[in-house]
Order: C-alpha cells, then structure tokens, then sequence
C-alpha cells in the first residue's frame, strides 16, 4: 500500500475525523481564552492516535496533509500533555525541517533542549538522514530545508526556469530569495 493511500485511509476515517475536528477545537479555545462556548464539555483527543496518525502522514508531499501534521503536532507542543507526547511531535517538527518551530517552541519552554535524547535512536537516524538529504551549502554554511524547498532548489539547479505554487508557508518566499540571492 503507498503512503498516499494510507494517508487517504486515515483522514477519511470516522476515528480521525473526530478526534482532529476535537483538536481544532481545542486549539481554538487555547489560543482565544475569553472565548464563549455553547458547551463547555472537555473534548476527548487520542493523542497517541494522533500522533501515529501524524508519523505516517508526515511522510506525504500533500501541502493540505502536511498542514494537518503540522496542526496537530503545534497543538501538541503548546499543551500540558507528557513530555513524551511533546518529543514526538518535535521530532515530526524534525522531520518536516520546521526549525522555526523548534526554535519557538524551545524559547516558550514547551520541549526541552535535550528532546532528542528521549526519541529511540532509530528515529533520530530517520529524522538526521532526511534532513542530511535536504541540506544545501551557502558559502560554507549549511542550510536544512524540507522536502518542498529541495525539490524547488534541485529542479531550478537543473532548469534555470520554474514555476511553483503552494500553500502559505511552504517556504516559497525563503527558496527563491535564497535562488535569486546566490
């Protein structure tokens, strides 16, 4: 089975749906506390489950399914869930090259400087290889960049002349200022 057809079996599932819509609903409430609700109820969240569900689908090129990973996994971080909860999510936020993320969230005290050293080590060696196949050179600095910014990188290297949409912070505007200033 590949990777999009395991995505799409995830998100189109009841057990998914409820407990994401769940999220978004709770990160709402979080980020607009004066906010007024018709019902105050504690909305129940798998959180395992969404994360698992998060590990997979990190793997997609799907711009919308990495939107949902990356929802689900700043939800995470900024809650007062385990900080085994929160690791894993950083280590997704790895895995999708999101140093900005980490940064942030390292700054607010939602994950530990030392996060990485709670991850099995087979999954840091996932995680660093990836970022290891993504990484440029500027100068004799290296740059890590995700999957969509290497893929624009590479093709403008081999063509001189590309056109590339997608979704708000993709990091479209970081590549091409990077393209146009080297």
């Amino acid at each position: 089975m590949s990777v999009d057809t395991l995505v799409s079996r995830i998100i189109e599932s009841e057990k998914f749906r409820i407990n994401y819509n769940n999220l978004l609903v709770q990160s709402v409430r979080s980020q607009i506390p004066n906010i007024e609700t018709a019902d105050n109820t504690n909305l129940e969240i798998d959180w395992g489950y969404l994360i698992s569900c998060a590990s997979i689908m990190v793997q997609s090129s799907d711009g919308k399914v990495l939107d949902i990973v990356y929802r689900i996994c700043q939800t995470t971080v900024s809650s007062t869930l385990p900080q085994e909860y929160k690791n894993a999510s950083a280590m997704l936020f790895d895995r999708l090259s999101n140093s900005s993320a980490i940064k942030l969230s390292k700054a607010r005290h939602y994950i530990q400087d030392n996060y990485m050293d709670e991850i099995p080590l087979g999954v840091v060696f996932d995680v660093k290889q990836k970022q290891f196949a993504n990484t440029i050179l500027d100068g004799d600095t290296p740059i890590v960049l995700n999957s969509f910014q290497k893929e624009v990188y590479s093709s403008f290297d081999d063509n001189q002349t590309i056109t590339i949409s997608a979704p708000t912070s993709a990091g479209k505007s970081f590549i091409l200022l990077h393209l146009l200033t080297n």
